[in-house]
């Protein structure tokens, strides 16, 4: 089993995109982690294609803990706010 000892072997931004109604949850909807935040938001929009549904997606950034919903969003939320407001929204 490989052991890692350092967090900088993987990219901090972690993309998640899944279709609206067909969410796997958790880490199964992760495409993957990168280094760049634009990075992640292109895997995402790759992953998208031309759907025009209102799909579940976002970017974690695990140095800082924020989250990102819009490509175009410069600030993210801190993660223990969106998940409070994603059991608000579902509730």
């Amino acid at each position: 089993m490989a052991t890692y000892e350092k967090h900088e072997e993987f990219g901090e931004f972690y993309a998640f995109f899944a279709k609206t109604y067909y969410p796997l949850g958790g880490l199964t909807d992760c495409l993957g982690c990168f280094d760049y935040l634009e990075d992640a938001w292109e895997a995402i929009a790759k992953a998208k294609g031309t759907s025009m549904t209102f799909d579940v997606m976002h970017v974690l950034n695990t140095k800082n803990h924020l989250v990102y919903d819009e490509p175009d969003q410069t600030e993210g939320v801190d993660l223990d706010a969106w998940i409070v407001k994603q059991k608000e929204d579902y509730e």
